[in-house]
């Protein structure tokens, strides 16, 4: 029932992660990768944990909880005022759930504004959380280090 509303944040992510690293031809969507191990999701039957190492510069590294804003439908916001000035604009359309902006056709400047403050989702000097979180395009062997806690050669 909700995957529209999903696929419009993950398309919407697909294209602007694309302007930010350059996406290698033929892949469609990014590769989710924890950063830290309590954020690793819990172990599943038939999956493996993969450690890798890579360079900075092949990831994209960014706040979780401004990504829960954009799956959520929600505004965000560049400093305080910014949130105010938003929450204002709301307020005198009579829209009591941010949310709602995207997903009726009655606010389209609210929506382009919306939709517009999710590229900050990339400024790494905006923030509403601690944790952080990032994708890639690709896996290269050559980043493998360690594959449910066995060395890869050994495999």
């Amino acid at each position: 029932d909700c995957s529209d509303t999903f696929m419009l944040c993950y398309d919407w992510l697909v294209d602007e992660a694309s302007k930010h690293l350059e996406k290698p031809e033929g892949v469609e969507g990014p590769i989710w990768l924890a950063l830290r191990s309590d954020f690793m999701p819990c172990p599943a039957e038939n999956t493996v944990v993969i450690e890798l190492e890579m360079e900075r510069d092949k990831l994209l590294v960014f706040d979780m909880g401004k990504w829960d804003y954009i799956l959520n439908y929600w505004h965000i916001p560049k400093d305080e005022k910014d949130r105010r000035s938003f929450r204002r604009a709301l307020d005198e359309k009579g829209v009591t759930n941010q949310s709602q902006v995207m997903m009726t056709q009655f606010h389209p400047v609210l929506k382009r504004e919306m939709k517009k403050s999710w590229s900050r989702l990339f400024d790494e000097n905006i923030r509403v959380s601690e944790n952080d979180q990032a994708i890639c395009w690709e896996i290269k062997m050559e980043w493998v280090v360690m594959v449910d806690g066995k060395n890869p050669r050994d495999l």
